[in-house]
């Protein structure tokens, strides 16, 4: 190989490995932007819900809605039982950009990931596990609720 054959290949290694470096650091820039995004209530009786992918559930205005169609009825009737509760996105980030990040954590992964817009934390205005265990418990058993637990977090794929 001669002296430009030689820089050339040089060149070409030097221009992967910024690429490389550069979407290592965009990959983990990512995943920084969603940790730091957690709504993290300070209250261990908080109880974490999520919902079904396929519901598409949303907070607008203060209610949830599916975008899907789906009928929340059942989860608003629980939740009404339990004034002192309040709900609140899991995560601060704007729902376009949690969209972004999945479509393109998927594009690179070829995996499906969970919708993080579809993750709400309840929070109660009183510290009471017992109670939130119990109202966990019920969100549970509904068709629409994918998880509920006291005390929840989404867990991160790697």
């Amino acid at each position: 190989m001669n002296s430009k054959g030689s820089t050339l290949v040089i060149l070409i290694l030097i221009v992967c490995g910024v690429l490389i470096t550069i979407g290592a650091w965009y990959f983990i820039v990512q995943k920084a932007e969603l940790y730091s995004s957690y709504v993290t209530p300070e209250e261990p009786s908080s109880i974490g819900v999520k919902f079904k992918d396929e519901a598409v559930v949303r907070l607008r205005e203060g209610k949830l809605v599916s975008l899907a169609g789906y009928d929340l009825s059942e989860f608003q009737n629980a939740i009404a039982r339990y004034p002192q509760f309040h709900i609140k996105r899991m995560h601060s980030l704007p729902e376009e950009r949690l969209d972004e990040l999945r479509e393109t954590g998927m594009k690179n992964t070829g995996k499906q990931l969970p919708d993080l817009n579809s993750w709400y934390v309840l929070i109660p205005s009183e510290k009471n596990p017992a109670l939130s265990d119990k109202i966990a418990a019920e969100l549970r058993s509904l068709s629409i609720v994918e998880h509920a637990s006291r005390g929840s977090r989404v867990s991160l794929p790697n």
